[in-house]
C-alpha cells in the first residue's frame, strides 16, 4: 500500500512577472479530485498576512472545496 500526501502553498512563484502570485484554490481541488486522489492535504503557509487571520480564512475555504 502506497500512502501519499500533497500540500498546498498559498502563494507560488509566477516564472512570468518573477513575483509571487496566490495560487488557485479551487484548480488545485479539481486536479486533485480529477485524479482520484484521497489522501491528505497539508497547508503550507508562507505568505505575508498575519497566519492567525489567514490561515482559519483559508482552511476554511479548504474545507468546503473538499467537502
Amino acid at each position: 500500500m502506497t500512502l501519499f500526501n500533497v500540500q498546498f502553498k498559498v502563494e507560488v512563484h509566477d516564472a512570468a512577472t518573477k513575483k509571487k502570485a496566490p495560487a488557485d484554490i479551487k484548480r488545485f481541488t479539481k486536479i486533485l479530485r480529477d485524479g482520484g486522489y484521497q489522501g491528505w492535504v497539508a497547508l503550507e503557509y508562507e505568505a505575508s498576512e498575519d497566519s492567525a487571520v489567514a490561515v482559519p480564512r483559508i482552511l476554511k475555504e479548504m474545507k468546503s472545496l473538499f467537502a
